[in-house]
This record gives C-alpha cells, structure tokens and sequence, in this order.
C-alpha cells in the first residue's frame, strides 16, 4: 500500500511531466519534507543553504526535483534563520516550504525569503520570491510572434 507521502509525490510528477518545457513553471507548496544541508549529489538543485538533517521524504522530494530539472529556490540564498524558518511551534522549528522552478529560469529569482511576521502566520509564516519580469531577447521575439504583449 502506498504512504500519503509517495501518493503525493506520484501526482505531482504526473501534473509536471503534463506541462510544457517551454512553459515557466513555479510549484510552491508544504512539501511536508526537510532536505537537509547535504547537497551530496543534487547539487545541481540544491543551493547548499539549508539547515538539519535529511528525512525520507526530503530524499523524495530531492529525487523529483532532480528528474524534472527544477531548483529549490528557498536553497540558493543565505538567510537569517527567521527568513528560512517555514514552520514553528513552541519547541520546534523547521523548514519545510519549498519553492520549485525549472533550472533554465532561476536567473529571474532575485531573493527567496520567510516573511516573520507574528500577527500574519505565527507557525507558517509566507514564503516569497522575488521574480524578475523582464524577457530575454528571444522569449520577447517568441512571444511577440503569438501575439502576446511583454
């Protein structure tokens, strides 16, 4: 029988595997999973800046964002550990939100960070990112030739 988490993981490859490669493609989400500092064989997904130790489905979690070519975003920039910190309780806190996109786009990310604002979300504060919207030269003339305004 399968666990809640390899259901989890089986439909978010199939709904990624359904879209485009030339579509941009952001997945946020609680992955419910922690990836550890570890980067030890994903380092083409993982930025290195991340804090604890791997679980069984931070290795899950690790594997599909390898096979789809996508970032975690969150491990790519240094933090104070109240800008990394996705989840808290009284005695325990950890990171487990995450911010996928496809390798190819993650030169538009400009910063990832926890918003810690006691008042919004004490125990999952909001993730953001900050995007960069400009095109390159050819993703402008593509668009342009279907009619889309950049």
């Amino acid at each position: 029988m399968e666990s809640g988490t390899d259901i989890f993981f089986d439909s978010l490859e199939k709904e990624i595997k359904g879209i485009r490669q030339e579509e941009k493609l952001i997945i946020g989400v609680n992955f419910n999973a922690h990836i550890g500092k570890d980067r030890l064989g994903y380092e083409k997904n993982h930025g290195g800046y991340e804090h604890g130790l791997k679980n069984k489905e931070g290795e899950r979690f690790l594997q599909v964002s390898q096979a789809y070519d996508m970032e975690i975003v969150n491990t790519y920039f240094q933090k104070r550990k109240d800008h990394i910190v996705t989840y808290r309780s009284e005695k325990h806190f950890s990171q487990i939100y995450y911010l996928l996109i496809r390798r190819k786009d993650l030169w538009r990310i400009k910063d990832c960070k926890v918003i810690s604002v006691e008042e919004i979300a004490r125990q999952h504060p909001p993730l953001v990112m900050d995007l960069e919207r400009k095109f390159r030269k050819e993703e402008r003339f593509m668009n342009l030739a279907l009619g889309m305004k950049c």
